[in-house]
């Protein structure tokens, strides 16, 4: 009876730990989604990508718990911030802090915010573009990203929080186009490897603790002569329909290629690019446009069918399989186990029977 409960015991014991093997499997690293504010979000294991969209400023959070993806943070290897109809604004506080695998972010082009702690602490990440028309970097909005090697701040930018740039470790250049009223306390605090930054310092105040344990201090502060590029788009008549006054922003003898934009309603005419280089002088590029007829237009904005791609998200993951082989082969063997156990039992059962017959002589003729 004994060896029926230990059998019984070990059989159990087995199953709770495939059991687990097949939990672990699986959980968060499944494809993932769901709504936060007004925006949608969604993760998909193959690639490791968080997708978030929506217009409008991201919703913020309290804390890094406070995120609906928080219990996937350790899987996240890329974030993609996209627009849903009108453009994403802003970057949420603790919006994506701590992931501490990502490598690559990829945000909206009309973001002008990022909010506090927004990506602190991601200590994979060594590169971020900036888009033109930032205007704003929180506080510690990338404090800790311990691969972080060079940042460059557009012209836009107009307020860079406290310890925005603190402990990343790796920096070693920072260019700020623009003029932002301060760079304020603790800003590059323990960035040990910097040894370059690059500003028009006119204006700007620089607080003592800025560069608090870093590879160097505000006076090595290096000057940036700039050229500000702006784009102005015309129509037949000459007419502006479109302009961007901070397209660009050239360092003296940088030269680069200017895009024309698309503009609602209006076909290019002439050239697509156009080369220009810093001067230190404000430079203004034109290009040219007329009107789109009805009917172009109406071809031009021709719904565009997409093929839908097959969901794979119902193929079973390799790990559990593998688990239930597992289970299926242990569950045989105690089986087998069990059966020659019985029938040893039954075997010794017997001869032990007729030992005793033998010895008190009943056996016997």
């Amino acid at each position: 009876m004994k060896k029926f409960i230990k059998i019984i015991a070990l059989t159990l014991t087995v199953a709770m730990l495939a059991v687990g093997l097949v939990a672990c499997s699986g959980g968060s690293a499944q494809d993932e989604e769901g709504e936060w504010g007004d925006f949608s979000w969604s993760y998909k294991k193959d690639t490791k990508t968080l997708t978030v969209t929506g217009s409008g400023d991201m919703p913020n959070a309290e804390n890094s718990a406070d995120v609906p993806w928080a219990a996937i943070r350790p899987y996240i290897e890329a974030v993609r911030l996209r627009a849903e109809g009108a453009p994403v604004t802003s970057v949420g506080d603790y919006a994506f802090y701590g992931l501490i695998r990502l490598e690559e972010v990829e945000l909206d082009e009309n973001v002008k915010k990022i909010g506090k702690c927004a990506f602190a602490f991601c200590a994979l990440l060594d590169e971020v573009n900036l888009s033109e028309g930032l205007e704003s970097v929180g506080e510690s909005a990338f404090e800790g990203c311990a691969s972080l090697v060079a940042i460059e701040l557009p012209a836009s930018v107009a307020t860079i929080g406290v310890r925005a740039f603190a402990f990343c470790r790796e920096l070693n250049a920072v260019t700020v186009n623009g003029k932002p009223a301060e760079l304020g306390d603790w800003l590059f605090k323990d960035c040990v490897e910097l040894d370059t930054v690059r500003m028009n310092r006119e204006g700007v105040t620089v607080s003592d603790s800025a560069f608090e344990g870093a590879g160097m201090n505000k006076d090595g502060i290096k000057s940036l002569q700039t050229s500000l590029v702006t784009i102005v788009c015309k129509d037949a008549d000459g007419t502006e329909i479109y302009t961007n006054p901070a397209a660009a922003l050239l360092e003296v003898g940088v030269a680069k290629d200017i895009e024309a934009p698309e503009v609602s309603g209006y076909k290019l005419v002439g050239e697509a690019t156009k080369s220009v280089t810093g001067t230190g002088e404000a430079i203004t590029v034109e290009f040219s446009y007329e009107k789109i007829d009805d009917e172009e237009e109406q071809a031009t904005n021709a719904p565009v069918v997409e093929t839908p791609e097959k969901e794979e998200n119902d193929k079973p993951n390799v790990m559990t399989i593998i688990a239930i082989i597992i289970f299926v082969v242990v569950i045989i063997g105690i089986a087998i186990g069990a059966f020659l156990l019985i029938r040893s039992d039954k075997k010794t059962t017997k001869d032990s029977m007729t030992v005793r017959k033998n010895k008190d002589g009943k056996g016997k003729k």
